[in-house]
């Protein structure tokens, strides 16, 4: 626990607790329907616009959950969210699409996993580069590594899948050579693909390479990643229990290893070795087609008053001054009499002891302010807004106490 003596804190550890409110909202909406994805992308990104301005207008945090390096993970893990809300809202659009060429959607599919794999890339790095990672859940250390290899798998899949149309094509016009296949380009020239070099559409293939290498080629990388995935569970003592990521991954590696089964029984008959798929560039190259932006908080949206104003002047009731619960005093009539002064706005009256008389002999201190005064007993009257000169009377009208 912290504590500090401003309201700045109060107002950060507010906005703190607002945007913990909306990642669970967000992680609680029913992500099988397009409503309910666009939902949780909504919360996500308000819950990272609220943290980015934490970030931006908070300092000197004494508490290490405001700190700038732990803000900046939670606003890049809401910004991943609701990328990948983005990314099952597709896979919806997928499942609904039967007996269609779904080549262009899978190629969207793929640019969202790539830009998945890079941002949990760099949630990675940001957390090992600094101490965040020992005030974070050490579970989210082990899920991020993890995460980007499953969605490394999932581009490579996707990218195999958008493949099929021009394999269809290829099979139509042209049929592999028998006998000792051709290496490289199979086609009697030798093709280098760049670095960059990326599927966009059917007709970027290049030349005569064979598109159902192509595809296996990004199998067998998607299927390598999955493994890795597993691994990596496998490792974290937090996730390697936890049975529904567990049937996430085994899911996504099993349809891989079907598809990359099917597509090897057509091509044994081909004469392909797998040397010369490993000549083949598999590098991701694609970009989500979604421009994301974050909800910063509106407080101009809801007009309220100061919750603080009815205290009384802010030179009185500020941080710098100590308050104690209210009291009441009783002050009994001696010999001598009562020597008070009074001052202050007519908002809030202090009044002082000058020492002597039965002021000094009761539980009355210096600085004190009046709330109400009832003399011998009567009913009870506010003095904050009252007249000086009426509570002076009060003070002399009593017999015996006041």
């Amino acid at each position: 626990p912290s504590c500090q003596r401003t309201v700045a804190f109060e107002k950060a550890c507010i906005l703190f607790n607002l945007a913990a409110i909306y990642t669970q909202i967000g992680a609680r909406q029913d992500r099988s329907s397009e409503k309910g994805l666009d939902a949780a992308v909504d919360n996500f990104l308000r819950a990272a616009g609220v943290f980015k301005h934490i970030y931006d207008t908070f300092t000197n945090a004494p508490s290490m959950d405001l700190k700038p390096q732990v803000l900046e993970v939670l606003v890049a893990l809401m910004l991943a969210q609701a990328r990948e809300c983005l990314y099952e809202k597709l896979l919806l659009q997928l499942e609904e699409m039967t007996n269609v060429d779904c080549s262009s959607l899978h190629r969207n599919l793929s640019g969202e996993a790539t830009q998945l794999t890079r941002e949990y890339q760099e949630i990675h790095r940001i957390i090992q580069s600094n101490e965040a990672h020992t005030y974070l859940p050490e579970c989210w250390a082990g899920l991020v590594p993890l995460k980007s290899e499953h969605y490394r798998a999932l581009a490579h899949y996707h990218t195999a899948k958008s493949i099929d149309a021009a394999l269809h094509s290829f099979k139509a016009t042209s049929t592999p050579s028998k006998g000792k296949p051709q290496p490289k380009g199979f086609g009697g020239s030798t093709q280098t693909l760049t670095r960059d070099t990326f599927i966009y559409d059917e007709s970027s293939l290049e030349g005569d390479l064979n598109p159902a290498m192509l595809k296996k080629a990004h199998l067998r990388e998607s299927l390598s990643s999955h493994e890795e995935a597993a691994r990596l569970q496998r490792m974290c003592r937090e996730l390697k229990n936890k049975i529904a990521l567990t049937k996430v991954l085994n899911y996504a590696l099993e349809k891989t290893a079907e598809e990359l089964e099917m597509l090897d029984l057509e091509l044994d008959g081909a004469g392909y070795l797998d040397e010369d798929i490993d000549l083949i560039d598999v590098t991701l190259n694609t970009t989500s087609k979604y421009t994301i932006s974050l909800t910063g908080p509106d407080f101009t949206a809801y007009k309220i008053e100061d919750p603080f104003r009815k205290l009384g002047p802010i030179a009185i009731f500020s941080a710098r001054r100590h308050w104690t619960a209210p009291r009441c005093i009783r002050l009994q009539k001696g010999g001598n009499t009562m020597l008070m002064t009074g001052g202050g706005t007519l908002d809030r009256r202090r009044y002082h002891h000058l020492g002597g008389g039965s002021s000094s002999q009761s539980s009355h201190s210096s600085g004190s302010s009046a709330g109400s005064s009832n003399g011998d007993g009567g009913p009870r009257q506010k003095c904050q807004c009252g007249n000086k000169t009426n509570y002076y009377n009060d003070l002399r009208s009593c017999d015996v106490c006041f």
